[in-house]
């Protein structure tokens, strides 16, 4: 059973990971072809509805966190688990009027913000791009999968749909659709993906699975354990999902692009410095569970010193190199400057750690505990954006996200030493050795510059991952942790 549960885990890692690279590279290819077809306005208009369509979903109240939960405690009864995605298909069915009248809301609040670009078009965008939520109930069995431990399942899935999105997005840009063919080949996307999953779970429990049953101690649970996540995830989230309506509203649409753009190499690593952390947490809160509290302290410290260390050796190379290459992958014009690359690696080193930090204090039962900091950050995260975006321009965003992270991270030190016993020093004694070595490449950047060509950028930016790469070990490792990973390589080329 342990080598069937580590398989799984080793699968799911696996095709996450290659997930991440496949949809990264075709994103890469796809996004100047379909800007130059449809222009930047409507690409601008496009990320504008995609970032603001995600917010329909704040109207199941993060229930899906709880979903998750209740799944994972009968994914080996089938019988139980079949009764419970009856009852949770049941309530999603229920609460499709919630999803119409947040998407009306949203409709109104953005033909406020983008009143100088409401045409027919947007409007038929955003209603052709709101009706993915139509196929929300039938993803029940894309939790039970991944309660289950099959989530490369959903992998496999979710990769084929945003290979059959880019696709269509670049057909129908190239026979002239602009935003309402974007729309579409997002609607078709969500709409192969949604299939699948009704395909698989009728091919494992049968049509059945699709007909809506009343549990009223399940339901109840299902909102309870919902109802915390909620605010935790939907606070965080709505200060960055503003930030491309406050830069349309202060500037234009147009201006999006290079906001959208300049961030997409640190997007990338921002989600493997995430799944690294994921890939961490629970065996920390195992040890919390078991009483071992010196063991917890000392394995917390050692994940930090090492989530700081894997992410400036992917930040740092990102810094020197991202002005130059955003100009070679979408011209000059569309390339934030060096200040602006700083900025986006703090925001993503500040984002993943609080993730990692959420799920360490929600698995040792701090989760409400969360729940006013993140309240609070999100706020101050939109008042701050409102004010920075006008004052800084496009890196006032980023800025503002930064700031409220980093106060949200103050926030959590105080709740580590109140329930961990776990003062600031012992923890920034871990990280700063790594940022003084982050400074140092930082500094030496500013003695030679990067042509903008392929070949330079992938040049610089390897010399200077490498160089990380090794000093870090050479330095910033203690013997130890040397020999685990020299026994980690050995073990590797057997």
């Amino acid at each position: 059973m342990q080598k069937s549960r580590f398989s799984h885990s080793l699968l799911n890692v696996s095709t996450s990971f290659l997930k991440i690279i496949f949809v990264s590279l075709i994103g890469f290819i796809a996004t100047p072809i379909i800007v130059k077809h449809i222009g930047d306005e409507n690409f601008g208009l496009y990320r504008l509805l995609s970032d603001w369509i995600t917010f329909i979903g704040l109207a199941e109240f993060g229930i899906g966190g709880g979903i998750l939960v209740l799944l994972s405690k009968s994914v080996r009864d089938k019988s139980k688990s079949k009764s419970l995605l009856q009852t949770i298909f049941g309530v999603y069915l229920r609460i499709l009027p919630l999803y119409l009248l947040a998407a009306l809301i949203i409709y109104f609040l953005l033909s406020f913000i983008a009143s100088e670009n409401v045409s027919s078009s947007f409007n038929w965008a955003f209603w052709i791009m709101a009706a993915t939520y139509l196929f929300i109930p039938f993803g029940v069995y894309r939790s039970y999968l991944e309660a289950s431990q099959k989530t490369s399942t959903v992998n496999f899935a979710s990769t084929a749909q945003m290979f059959i999105l880019n696709l269509l997005a670049i057909t129908l840009a190239y026979f002239n659709f602009n935003l309402i063919g974007q729309a579409l080949a997002l609607f078709s996307s969500v709409a192969f993906f949604y299939v699948s999953m009704i395909y698989l779970g009728t091919k494992d429990f049968g049509l059945s699975l699709w007909s809506p049953r009343r549990n009223e101690v399940v339901e109840w649970d299902i909102w309870g354990q919902g109802r915390h996540n909620f605010f935790v995830v939907s606070s965080m989230n709505v200060g960055l999902l503003a930030d491309s309506a406050i830069v349309t509203m202060f500037y234009s649409a147009k201006e999006v692009v290079p906001f959208f753009v300049s961030q997409r190499l640190g997007n990338l690593f921002l989600q493997k410095i995430q799944g690294a952390g994921v890939s961490i947490w629970a065996s920390l809160v195992d040890l919390w569970h078991e009483g071992r509290t010196e063991d917890f302290l000392e394995n917390f410290l050692q994940a930090n010193k090492l989530l700081t260390i894997f992410s400036i050796i992917l930040l740092v190379p990102m810094i020197i190199v991202n002005q130059e290459f955003v100009s070679v992958w979408m011209g000059p014009s569309n390339a934030l400057d060096f200040v602006f690359g700083l900025i986006l690696a703090i925001f993503i080193w500040t984002n993943a750690m609080n993730v990692f930090w959420r799920h360490i204090l929600a698995g040792t039962g701090h989760l409400e505990q969360q729940v006013r900091p993140y309240v609070i950050s999100g706020i101050c995260n939109i008042i701050m954006t409102l004010i920075l975006t006008k004052y800084w321009g496009l890196t006032g965003p980023i800025l503002a996200s930064s700031l409220a992270l980093l106060g949200l991270m103050i926030w959590k030190v105080k709740l580590f030493n109140s329930h961990y016993s776990l003062n600031a020093v012992s923890l920034l004694k871990k990280l700063i050795p790594a940022f003084g070595l982050a400074a140092l490449f930082l500094s030496l950047s500013k003695f030679y510059t990067v042509e903008q060509s392929w070949l330079a950028v992938g040049t610089i930016f390897c010399l200077n991952l490498i160089g990380l790469a090794v000093l870090s070990f050479l330095f910033l490792f203690n013997q130890r942790e040397k020999q685990m990973w020299l026994d980690r390589i050995k073990r590797l080329r057997k």
